[in-house]
């Protein structure tokens, strides 16, 4: 998310018909996002004069030329006018698991689900949605439309072992973390806004394309699951297990639970995939991602292998189909 906030603040910064989008101005944003991020967040941990947390963003700002200084508000024109993409941040919030979006686009509709099933009390039971996530922007508050690109990237990407907790000085006050602790792919969020605006999409658009983009294989069986522990991890179980459990049903259920909410967004009648309107496309990195605020040149010049051809060329052949439209 930090490399999506670089790419739609330098295409802000280009506008609608400015630079030349060629593989040299692209390389030119991969190096920025790549730059040491982690010195800062060490210096600032060892002399605690400065907060991890704001040393990370000043960081981030340094590397990108100062776009990531930006204020998020002010990418809202771009999108109005359709020239830039939309950006949709969901880190979680502590106390109560929930959401919190931040976006300029009106996420409203898809913060909460109505209940939906018959209770024994009857037609007269008060109807209580369910509110999963709150809207940043839908909140008052001082200073909330001057919150930068850097701040809500750092808020998406929050490890307090590794930077500072993040806490919103909201009423009572609220500490957020790592989006990833929810949804570490973003469909969840994607497949909920495309069934509420299902209509809109059917009378303004002529198809819908959800690529999935992966740090990992996902669709391969993990060794180890076909191994089994062995002789002296089965000793140790007791105290290994719960820790293990929780960190495979974490990364598991993400995986499992997007296929099954595009799977049910295909059953929609408008989607049905014999109208070819809505399809996905995967995208699974074929290594080990890293995860550090650090890349060297090997990580960088790993990273920027070529996407696998063949989901490649079913993108390309499904945007020729839906440009030849009438």
């Amino acid at each position: 998310m930090v490399g999506a906030a670089h790419l739609v603040s330098a295409l802000a910064e280009r506008g609608p018909t400015g630079v030349k989008l060629d593989a040299r101005w692209f390389d030119g944003l991969i190096e920025g996002a790549a730059k040491d991020s982690l010195t800062p967040i060490t210096r600032a941990l060892i002399f605690p004069f400065d907060d991890r947390g704001r040393a990370l963003e000043r960081s981030w700002e340094r590397g990108t030329n100062g776009r990531l200084a930006m204020p998020f508000r002010a990418l809202m024109r771009g999108e109005q006018e359709g020239w830039l993409p939309s950006l949709v941040y969901a880190p979680m919030l502590v106390e109560d698991g929930r959401r919190l979006f931040v976006s300029n686009l009106d996420l409203g509709a898809i913060t909460w689900a109505r209940r939906p099933w018959p209770t024994p009390v009857g037609p007269g039971a008060p109807d209580l949605p369910s509110i999963s996530s709150v809207q940043l922007f839908a909140c008052a508050g001082e200073g909330i439309d001057d919150i930068k690109l850097s701040t809500v990237a750092r808020l998406n990407a929050t490890f307090p072992w590794v930077t500072s907790a993040a806490l919103l000085t909201s009423d009572p006050d609220r500490r957020v973390v790592d989006a990833g602790y929810y949804d570490n792919y973003g469909v969840d969020i994607a497949t909920q806004w495309m069934r509420k605006n299902a209509a809109w999409l059917e009378d303004n658009t002529s198809g819908v394309l959800l690529v999935q983009i992966r740090d990992g294989a996902t669709t391969e069986t993990d060794p180890r699951a076909e191994k089994g522990p062995g002789p002296v991890h089965a000793r140790i179980s007791f105290l290994t297990t719960p820790v293990e459990a929780f960190l495979a049903a974490r990364e598991a259920s993400m995986a499992f639970r997007n296929d099954q909410k595009v799977e049910a967004l295909a059953g929609d009648p408008r989607f049905a995939p014999a109208t070819r309107f809505f399809v996905t496309e995967l995208f699974e990195f074929p290594g080990k991602a890293p995860l550090e605020w650090y890349l060297n040149r090997a990580t960088i010049d790993g990273l920027k292998r070529p996407p696998p051809a063949a989901p490649l060329a079913a993108v390309e052949a499904w945007w020729r189909a839906e440009a030849a439209l009438p």
